[in-house]
């Protein structure tokens, strides 16, 4: 029987979303936080007016962004209690939305920069996923990939 990555993932993200913030219940939220600071000081005073967040979680990099840029920001992430959970933190200028990242619903050349922080190793396919943000990034954006996990099926 061959597993469905995507219903166990949501699952399991659903389940850890009420709590992924709690810095000291969920250890490895903790690399997410350090990977959003990262990108966070990396984007200091560049110039953008549209952003995707792909594997947003709880919309922690969206909430440190819109504070110092004014720009639009949408979050994407598979699990549905993540995006309740971004959606609660009422962040200006930014929208989440449920969706995976090998079928980004987004027409071509929309966004100045894409992130994706502390989610691909989950993919279990990663070719869609990166030809998706290519797709969705205009011509001389910026694609920001930060990841340190390793795959766990």
């Amino acid at each position: 029987m061959e597993k469905d990555f995507v219903e166990l993932s949501k699952k399991w993200f659903d389940k850890q979303a009420p709590i992924y913030d709690e810095t000291n219940t969920i250890l490895y939220s903790k690399y997410g936080k350090k990977s959003c600071k990262n990108i966070y000081d990396f984007l200091k005073g560049k110039e953008y007016k549209k952003l995707l967040d792909i594997g947003c979680g709880t919309g922690y990099l969206i909430s440190m962004l819109s504070k110092d840029y004014n720009a639009e920001y949408i979050g994407l992430d598979l699990s549905p209690e993540m995006i309740n959970q971004a959606i609660r933190k009422n962040i200006k200028n930014a929208r989440f939305i449920e969706g995976r990242s090998d079928e980004l619903p987004f027409e071509d050349n929309s966004f100045d920069i894409v992130t994706c922080s502390q989610s691909f190793h989950h993919y279990p396919e990663t070719d869609k996923p990166m030809q998706e943000a290519k797709r969705v990034l205009k011509n001389g954006g910026l694609y920001i990939l930060s990841d340190t996990g390793c795959r766990t099926f």
